[in-house]
């Protein structure tokens, strides 16, 4: 599933998932950021992605991948483990700055007190287009998939201010 993107220079992505069984790694989700294909499989795509489970036992976590071609790299993580249980809901907040600053903020009780579980600095410039969601699944866990409340949006940004005199402050927006 993809849908386009608005270009923008700082992002925030929230959304809310839940999965009805423990993640594995032939049972997870990647939530496609910023990518530069709607195929995800794309062997041109370049994208940035969540990749939410997908490890063996309890040691699931919440990966950001730079993805380009077949190449991956992961370039944040999570605590080990904060997805590694048998149903898991979650909601989570990722912001990303106009120079490339990536965070990533988790509410494991799918609410709204996020938690800060990891931020770094990468950024590639792409003609971006497209967000989206892939589930990878058995045929058993094919409907226990759930996503809600996705929002993406640029937030407030201030470009720069100036003064004008000794009272006066200019801001832009």
């Amino acid at each position: 599933l993809s849908w386009p993107c608005i270009p923008a220079e700082n992002y925030s992505w929230t959304f809310y998932f839940k999965y009805e069984f423990a993640a594995s790694t032939t049972n997870y989700a990647t939530f496609y950021l910023l990518s530069t294909n709607s195929d995800f499989n794309s062997a041109k795509n370049i994208s940035y992605y969540l990749k939410i489970g997908g490890a063996t036992g309890s040691t699931d976590k919440i990966e950001l991948i730079y993805q380009q071609g077949s190449t991956k790299q992961v370039i944040l993580e999570s605590r080990t483990g904060i997805v590694g249980v048998s149903q898991v809901a979650c909601r989570i907040n990722v912001l990303k700055g106009a120079l490339g600053e990536w965070e990533l903020k988790i509410d494991r009780t799918g609410g709204f007190n996020y938690v800060k579980e990891a931020s770094v600095h990468h950024w590639q410039t792409n003609a971006f287009k497209y967000s989206g969601i892939r589930c990878l699944y058995s045929a058993t866990r094919r409907d226990k998939f759930y996503f809600d409340d996705i929002k993406m949006y640029e937030p407030f940004a201030l470009q720069g201010y100036a003064f004008d005199n000794d009272s006066t402050l200019k801001i832009y927006f």
